[in-house]
């Protein structure tokens, strides 16, 4: 899935263009961790849980946080903050799901709660983004490269794992 997204977001063209002027901060607000959030979070209500367009706001958030020539501290604030708002989307996506399954009492056809089930995978999911980032870490050595490595790639699997949940949530929940 991570190649099939990265594939998708490579070659999507921007969703918010007419944002991506005001999406640019400045040099010292970079580094002072003071990026806004803002230009993330409106592609992605704009979005409206398509697959297609939430992968788009993930292509805007990586280029927001990425312009040369930035220190590895500014390109590692950026990740983070941006990384923040994809985590606020799977999260609420999780809670909607979670509580869903539970209010419907639905069950998988072996008889298993989804809710449960949605759980194991969400821990799974965590267990899995930190090992994954963990070697993003150290494969990069002594190098400062290896702090942007394991930022990007906890944006990435985040990002990622948000439109998952936020997709299913829109056909589980509000197709009804």
């Amino acid at each position: 899935m991570q190649n099939t997204l990265s594939m998708a977001i490579c070659f999507a063209t921007l969703l918010c263009t007419a944002q991506q002027s005001e999406a640019q901060a400045s040099p010292d607000d970079i580094v002072a961790g003071r990026i806004s959030q803002e230009p993330t979070k409106a592609c992605i209500a704009e979005a409206m849980s398509r697959t297609e367009k939430l992968e788009k706001c993930a292509e805007l958030s990586r280029q927001r946080t990425y312009t040369p020539p930035r220190s590895t501290y500014a390109m590692v604030n950026s990740y983070r903050s941006e990384t923040l708002v994809w985590t606020e989307l799977m999260n609420s996506a999780y809670s909607a799901l979670t509580a869903f399954y539970t209010e419907q009492e639905r069950q998988s056809a072996s008889g298993e709660d989804l809710s449960d089930l949605l759980t194991k995978s969400q821990n799974a999911w965590i267990g899995w983004t930190i090992s994954r980032c963990e070697y993003q870490y150290g494969r990069s050595g002594e190098g400062s490269m290896r702090m942007t490595n394991a930022a990007v790639c906890k944006h990435e699997l985040t990002a990622a794992r948000a439109i998952e949940l936020e997709v299913i949530r829109h056909w589980e929940i509000e197709r009804q």
